[in-house]
């Protein structure tokens, strides 16, 4: 926070110098600024700053038909200060999301002020009102999973089904995070979906209702099983976790069913220190434009007992790093079908004026360096009864 802090004042005094600027519309060029700083120094994508003006005027275009292309930036963010602030702000965000739209990325957007405060609630409460859907990105937008006992799951709807128009609206053009946001609506009310299932078109109409994000559950599953299901790794998932394991022990539990199906991922974080638990050493690659690092689990393994993992399409991200850490050590064993393939690290950065920047800005592969982004992870038995395949195996 202290560092974005110093980028907003280093960017925002030569302006606020200039008595004739009004230092909202001088706020404004701050952003747009920031924006391109943090598209260069930190995308995955790493852009230059030759490619960043380009892809901003051709945004900015539009809204000034009258001018020609800026030669450098200071003459695009003279073109920003036009006395009106609403006509400043317009110019400013096409030139932001141009930019972002340059990265050919899904996954990196802008937040408005609006959608960031929403984003932090759900990340404090895990309470939301919408359908329960997750959405990703594979050649158009694509359900990930659906939230177990959700409107989105009563209806039918399923993973790796093609999400084509929500209310008559086609999606075809908008980052999965925009068309996410026309699932969002009050308690009670109604989306229609158009969706595309294995080339077939399908039409539903769902209810949206105030929802909450799954918390980790645990049950014995036999003698001297235990079973922790983890839905979603919100901001305490690896302490609930360990939490979880801890009772099952003392339930005299000698193995475990870790059940990551229709898991969508959530906090990286959480990810790494919830597979930590499980491992010894090093157990994850992560690559960011700064370099590659290996990440190392603290200590011994929490629980180094027998673990069969559950994975299947709605498997992504966050869970993903889990099953990928456990993939192929001595006791661990895959059970289901191929996960999703997420592999991208998104860092959430606050933008001046309120807004957000969640950018793309790492990669994370096995210690041999494979990348399953895109393809997914395979498990070791392929079965439709992932339960009783792990069990016998347990056994």
């Amino acid at each position: 926070m202290k560092r974005l802090l110093l980028i907003w004042l280093v960017v925002l005094l030569p302006w606020v110098a200039r008595a004739e600027v009004d230092p909202r519309e001088a706020m404004v060029v701050a952003g747009t600024r920031q924006v391109a700083q943090l598209l260069s120094q930190s995308a995955l994508a790493r852009p230059s700053r030759a490619v960043l003006l380009a892809a901003a005027w051709r945004k900015m275009q539009p809204l000034l038909p009258q001018a020609g292309p800026p030669q450098s930036w200071e003459q695009l963010e003279a073109r920003l200060v036009t006395g009106d602030l609403e006509r400043s702000a317009r110019l400013a965000e096409a030139a932001m999301r141009g930019m972002v739209d340059s990265l050919g990325d899904p996954y990196s957007t802008l937040l408005t002020p609006a959608q960031r405060q929403f984003e932090d609630q759900v990340r404090k409460t895990g309470s939301f009102t919408g359908i329960g859907v997750e959405l990703a990105y594979r050649d158009g937008v694509v359900v990930v999973s659906c939230l177990e006992g959700s409107p989105a799951a009563e209806s039918g709807l399923e993973a790796s089904d093609r999400i084509l128009a929500v209310d008559g609206k086609p999606v075809a053009g908008l980052s999965f995070y925009d068309a996410g946001n026309l699932l969002l609506g009050q308690a009670g009310s109604t989306v229609r979906l158009q969706v595309e299932r294995e080339g077939r078109p399908l039409e539903l109409k769902i209810t949206r209702r105030q929802l909450q994000l799954p918390e980790v559950t645990y049950r014995m599953a036999g003698p001297g099983v235990g079973l922790v299901r983890i839905g979603y790794f919100g901001p305490q998932t690896a302490a609930r976790v360990h939490g979880a394991l801890k009772q099952l022990r003392a339930r005299q539990a000698k193995a475990l069913i870790l059940d990551l199906r229709d898991n969508p991922g959530g906090d990286f974080e959480q990810g790494t220190k919830t597979a930590a638990l499980f491992v010894t050493g090093p157990f994850l690659r992560v690559e960011r434009v700064e370099g590659a690092t290996q990440l190392s689990a603290p200590g011994q393994a929490f629980y180094p007992e027998s673990v069969a993992v559950l994975i299947n399409r709605g498997t992504a991200s966050a869970a993903e790093i889990v099953a990928l850490a456990l993939h192929g050590r001595s006791g661990r064993r895959l059970f289901g079908e191929r996960s999703f393939g997420k592999a991208r690290i998104q860092t959430m950065y606050s933008l001046a004026g309120g807004g957000a920047l969640n950018l793309s800005t790492g990669r994370y592969l096995d210690l041999q360096g494979r990348d399953i982004h895109g393809r997914g992870l395979d498990p070791d038995e392929a079965t439709t009864d992932p339960v009783k395949a792990a069990l016998a195996w347990l056994r």
